[in-house]
C-alpha cells in the first residue's frame, strides 16, 4: 500500500517541532558534562516512516544540540527531505536562552536554510532562498515576541516540573515558520520499553501556525490540528541532575497517526533510568 498524502511540504514546522520535541537538553563539553545519545524510530499509519538521531552532552550551565531526521523505512521512499537542527545556549534558573540555532531542509539535491543568532534582548535572522519583503515582515513581526527556537523550547522545559512547564502557549521560531504551541497536562502513565521502565507524565502540544506557512497550508492545519503528546519520563544526569526526558510520543499530522519510539539511549553512556 503506498501513500503519497504524506509528505514533509514547504515549511519545516512539524518535523522540526517533532524533533525538538524528541531533543534533550545538551552541552558541548562544560565542566561534569555527559554526552547523551538518543536513537528514534518515527512510524506513520503503521509503517516506519524515518529515523531521528540526537547527539550532544548534559550540562547544567550550557547547551548545544545536534539532531538528525531522514527518511527510512517502506514510507520513506515517499518522504524526500532529510532535516538537521544545531541549537547552542546557556541554562539559567529562568531556562534555557539560545544564543544559535540553524535549520537545514534538503530535497534532493535543494537545501533550505534558516540561521538565527540572539545578542541579550535582539536576535538576527537569515534564511535561504530569501523570503518576499512581505513575509519576512510577517515572521519578523510574530517572532519578535521573544520566541525561542524548538530545541531551546523543550531544553528549557527538560530541567522542569512538567506541571508548571505543560501549560499555556508558547511562541516558537524554527528560522522558517513561527508557530503557537498550546501545552496541556494530560496525566500519568508508566513505560516499559527495553530502553526505559518507570513513570512518566503525558504533555499535549497543539501546533497553531502565526507566520512563514503558506495560507492553503495554514487553512489546513487549522482545519485538521497537528498534536503531539509527548511522554517526558524523570532521569539523572551526574551534572544536571534530574531532567525531564522525552522517551516516546504519539499524535496526529497532516490527517496521519504517527509515533516516534527509543531504538536506543544512553546518558554518560548508562541507560535511561528514573
Amino acid at each position: 500500500m503506498t501513500n503519497r498524502s504524506f509528505r514533509f511540504s514547504r515549511g519545516a514546522g512539524g518535523p522540526v517541532l517533532l524533533a525538538g520535541l524528541l531533543a534533550l537538553s545538551a552541552a558541548l563539553s562544560p565542566a561534569g558534562a555527559e554526552p547523551v545519545s538518543l536513537r528514534y524510530a518515527i512510524a506513520v499509519s503503521g509503517a516506519k516512516a524515518m529515523k531521528m538521531t540526537f547527539d550532544g552532552d548534559v550540562g547544567r550551565s550550557a547547551y548545544k544540540a545536534h539532531v538528525r531526521i531522514k527518511p527510512a523505512g517502506f514510507m520513506g521512499l515517499f518522504i524526500k527531505k532529510s532535516f538537521d537542527l544545531n541549537g547552542a545556549g546557556r541554562i539559567s534558573k529562568g531556562g534555557a536562552q539560545p544564543s544559535s540555532f540553524t535549520m537545514v531542509v534538503t530535497k534532493k539535491k535543494k537545501r533550505r536554510v534558516g540561521s538565527i543568532t540572539w545578542n541579550g534582548g535582539h536576535f538576527s535572522w537569515r534564511r535561504t532562498p530569501q523570503p518576499g519583503a512581505r513575509e519576512k515582515a510577517q515572521i519578523l513581526r510574530a517572532a519578535r515576541r521573544g520566541a525561542p527556537d524548538p530545541l531551546s523550547l523543550l531544553i528549557g522545559m527538560a530541567g522542569k516540573d512538567p506541571a508548571k512547564s505543560c501549560a499555556g502557549t508558547r511562541r516558537v521560531f524554527d528560522g522558517h515558520d513561527v508557530y503557537d504551541l498550546r501545552l496541556s497536562l494530560r496525566g500519568k502513565t508508566v513505560v516499559k520499553s527495553a530502553f526505559y521502565r518507570g513513570p512518566a507524565t503525558v504533555c499535549r502540544m497543539l501546533y497553531v501556525p502565526v507566520a512563514g506557512t503558506p495560507e492553503k497550508k495554514r487553512r489546513k492545519i487549522l482545519a485538521d490540528p497537528w498534536i503531539f503528546n509527548l511522554v517526558l519520563a524523570p532521569i539523572q544526569s551526574k551534572d544536571a541532575g534530574r531532567l525531564m526526558a522525552p522517551v516516546r510520543a504519539h499524535g496526529r499530522m497532516k490527517g496521519h497517526k504517527f509515533t516516534a519510539t527509543l531504538t536506543s539511549a544512553s546518558i554518560g553512556g548508562r541507560p535511561l533510568r528514573p
